[in-house]
């Protein structure tokens, strides 16, 4: 009912810290990470055997929500529309039961509260920078999905999401009056001839087969009809599974914009950023999921997904450790899909995904993966 979005989450900072301390986890063993991100240990004597890591974000959208629910949010323009309530609720009931058997298990849990998923400056990254991987061997994360049933597992084997790169160019050219454009360079041409050609060469220097979604979200110019724009702006985005495959697509963009900004006797500035990287599922760890779901959910209630031009920040983590990210049904009768203002969820089952999480610890806390490499 209190979404907060982005850094900014200080009200929900305190609902987590309290339930820690609930459980006997809290207080100076709840620390920060990165940049408004917490994270605790069970078992931190276990550390130097093998550690488990866990994530749940915790922030929310700049949706005003539309709903009669009593649990709708209480806050005008921000919104839990994509689920990251219920992953906090869910690591939170994982972490009771968790430090409820922490005598049977062989290895330590961090589990890390994350900000800013949802933003541009990727909660993530920061806490990847900050050295959380560290002492941490592997790293599993859900998310909840009306594009699974409830009370199903969902999991996407290898390429699960497409990594995002964000592309940002400013054009400049000069200004000068309509009825003398001829000495002026006009920014706003620059722009629409590099969206052009951009769209031309995603149609024609690409395989069918290279998965990829190359957009212009933004573009805009000008301040006068009868002016010459000196400066105009376009963003992009870039979606795709390989890294390989995005750079060709960056180094495209480069082309275009710099070639119609020359053209039109101009230039441009280029800034392009990972947004996230793509979400690869480590083999191994997808096979013990696979098991865990299976004894949790039963045998029939796993599926598998296909992957998703959607992007997520968990891959931060993965390019540090090996790390797993699966779907935890949720599909509800008329519930309608994330990031509109009509999202919900079926509440009965996050927890499950608790369960699933302690399945997890407990099926990887004796570090198969070595004992099979041996």
């Amino acid at each position: 009912m209190y979404p907060e979005i982005g850094f900014d989450l200080p009200r929900t900072h305190a609902l987590v810290r309290r339930e820690l301390d609930d459980i006997g986890i809290g207080g100076e063993n709840a620390r920060e990470c990165g940049k408004s991100s917490l994270y605790v240990y069970i078992n931190p004597e276990k550390a130097s055997r093998y550690t488990i890591a866990l994530r749940a974000d915790m922030d929310a959208l700049p949706i005003t929500e539309r709903s009669s629910r009593e649990y709708a949010s209480r806050i005008p323009g921000a919104m839990h529309a994509c689920g990251h309530d219920a992953h906090t609720a869910i690591m939170l009931g994982a972490a009771r039961l968790l430090f409820e058997r922490k005598d049977k298990l062989a290895c330590a849990v961090k589990l890390l509260f994350q900000a800013n998923e949802e933003g541009y400056d990727t909660g993530a990254k920061y806490v990847a920078e900050a050295g959380f991987t560290d002492d941490v061997d592997i790293i599993a994360g859900l998310h909840v999905g009306n594009d699974v049933p409830s009370g199903y597992i969902g999991l996407c084997p290898g390429a699960a999401m497409a990594g995002s790169h964000t592309v940002k160019v400013d054009f400049f050219g000069k200004p000068a009056h309509a009825t003398q454009m001829q000495l002026g360079a006009d920014s706003i041409a620059m722009a629409v001839e590099a969206y052009q050609r951009i769209n031309a060469m995603n149609s024609r220097f690409f395989s069918a087969d290279d998965k990829r979604v190359v957009f212009v979200g933004v573009l805009r110019g000008g301040e006068a009809p009868n002016i010459v724009c000196a400066k105009s702006h376009m963003e992009l985005t870039v979606r795709a599974f390989d890294i390989a495959l995005d750079k060709k697509i960056i180094d495209m963009i480069y082309s275009a914009c710099r070639g119609a900004a020359s053209d039109f006797r101009g230039s441009c500035e280029i800034d392009s950023a990972h947004y996230t990287f793509p979400v690869i599922n480590d083999a191994f760890l997808c096979a013990s999921v696979e098991r865990t779901a299976r004894a949790v959910v039963g045998k029939d209630r796993f599926v598998v997904i296909p992957p998703q031009m959607g992007s997520e920040d968990f891959s931060f983590y993965q390019q540090k450790i090996p790390g797993i990210f699966f779907r935890l049904g949720t599909r509800g009768a008329g519930n309608s899909e994330a990031h509109t203002d009509t999202f919900d969820l079926d509440e009965s089952q996050l927890t499950l995904g608790a369960d699933m999480f302690l399945g997890f610890v407990r099926d990887n806390m004796n570090n198969l993966r070595s004992e099979d490499k041996r």
